[in-house]
């Protein structure tokens, strides 16, 4: 028998990302967000560069 509320707790993860995301590309814009994660990348990027010293 399948379980409703786990399908139930994915849809609804899905759906408050989606949301979250949303409101974020709506406030600093689609080149904000491109910058925001480009510089995610970057500090990222050299915290696995430190830690493999």
């Amino acid at each position: 028998m399948v379980n409703p509320t786990a399908f139930c707790e994915g849809t609804c993860m899905g759906y408050l990302i989606s949301f979250v995301l949303g409101i974020f590309v709506a406030t600093v814009g689609v080149s904000g967000a491109a910058a925001a994660l480009d510089k995610a990348v970057q500090k990222t990027q050299l915290y696995i560069r430190e830690n493999l010293k």
